[in-house]
């Protein structure tokens, strides 16, 4: 498995994996969740890579770039968001930085598969529930409540993500 990575001016980054041709896009660093099983290097509260000013045109020019790699993201790719951090942070309320993320990829026609634990991905449904190149995983470690508190201590609660 070989990886690419870009940058988008700090902002976002991309990750290749040649098998499969999926991306990754990794909106916020650290993870507000603070799962103990989770192996992000630098837990806390979740961030943007950078400043969003001007996201959409920066996000344009980088991804046209990346698309004219060899393997760049075409319609037949699968963009993961979710795969590192989870994308929807409390902090992705306001930020909105996955909604836009989410409104670029399906402008393209790319295949976006999600993966959160936050049910603030309800918000995002006006753009989700017609398109048909989407999944959505969302993350359920245990049904035990105190084991779940336990190892998601940060976590919104199971019973809201059932």
């Amino acid at each position: 498995m070989a990886l690419i990575g870009s940058s988008l001016n700090d902002f976002l980054f991309f990750d290749y994996i040649t098998e499969g041709n999926v991306w990754t896009a990794t909106p916020y660093q650290n993870c507000s969740y603070r799962c103990v099983y989770c192996g992000v290097d630098s837990q806390g509260n979740s961030s943007p890579h950078a400043d969003k000013h001007n996201i959409l045109d920066q996000l344009d020019k980088e991804f046209t770039r990346i698309s004219q790699l060899p393997h760049g993201p075409k319609p037949a790719s699968t963009i993961v968001i979710g795969a590192c951090t989870d994308p929807y942070p409390p902090s992705e309320q306001h930020n909105c930085i996955t909604r836009e993320l989410l409104s670029f990829f399906i402008k393209r026609n790319i295949r976006i598969s999600i993966l959160t634990k936050s049910t603030l991905i309800l918000r995002d449904m006006d753009l989700l529930k017609n398109y048909d190149k989407v999944d959505v995983c969302l993350s359920i470690c245990a049904h035990d409540h105190k084991l779940v508190e336990h190892l998601e201590p940060y976590a919104p609660p199971i019973e809201e993500r059932f």
